[in-house]
């Protein structure tokens, strides 16, 4: 067994570890044929996977009249998008609250991906939205990198396990003069993310002394990605 490790440097901070499991020598098949001579690799590839927007997750509590949800609902949603209206709303969520007052109390919850830079004023806007009967907060910001932004990082680190697999065909057809190898199959292997590199959601609603600062200073805005491939390269046996 050949073990071997290989660090590739520059800006992107990668590693690619390459591990040689396994060589076979020709051996017959049950049909008399001989089988091909292989060589399996585990490539391992990591790089940074950077976002520059966040999901903002919004609140309205409403306490209305009986029968005037509907249009109370209206206006919380037009007041919403007039208070940050260079992103799209999403209303997820209408929850009826208990109520001993006579009145009816809603919980309307929204969302947005949002630019980095407009979340240091959404707590402000959402203070300046609320008034009489009707209550704007920000309930969570999270900086999870978003599901086109990951496929796009996969992509790139699935173009890097092929340069490596080419180089390593390269270098067996080098060392083994007269051989010719050949890519026989690439199995991408689900590789569970890191602890340390789990983004984090700041739960704003129970965070006391909260300050624009805070939102934009205290948010992971990259996540580790890595990406594990099983290479299986072939070559014809060299029978004399």
């Amino acid at each position: 067994m050949l073990i071997s490790r290989i660090r590739a440097g520059g800006a992107a901070m990668a590693a690619v570890f390459l591990l040689v499991l396994s060589t076979s020598e020709p051996t017959a098949a049950q049909d008399g044929a001989v089988s091909d001579d292989l060589v399996v690799l585990d490539l391992v590839v990591e790089d940074w996977v950077e976002t520059q927007t966040a999901t903002a997750i919004v609140s309205v509590d409403l306490a209305v009249t009986g029968g005037a949800f509907a249009e109370a609902r209206a206006d919380a949603e037009t007041t919403l998008r007039s208070a940050v209206p260079s992103v799209s709303w999403r209303f997820t969520r209408f929850n009826r609250l208990p109520d001993d007052a006579g009145y009816e109390r809603w919980r309307v919850v929204a969302q947005s991906r949002m630019p980095s830079g407009a979340l240091g004023a959404l707590p402000g806007q959402m203070k300046e939205a609320s008034g009489p009967g009707r209550t704007f907060r920000v309930v969570s910001i999270d900086h999870t990198p978003t599901l086109a932004e990951n496929q796009a990082a996969t992509a790139k680190l699935r173009q890097r396990i092929y340069g490596l697999a080419a180089a390593e065909i390269d270098a067996l057809n080098a060392a083994f003069d007269g051989r010719t190898f050949r890519l026989g199959r690439i199995d991408f292997v689900p590789v569970a993310q890191p602890i340390e590199a789990r983004p984090r959601t700041l739960d704003v609603a129970r965070t006391t002394g909260f300050t624009s600062s805070a939102i934009e200073g205290n948010l992971d805005v990259a996540r580790k990605m890595m990406l594990t491939a099983r290479v299986t390269l072939a070559a014809e046996p060299d029978i004399e």
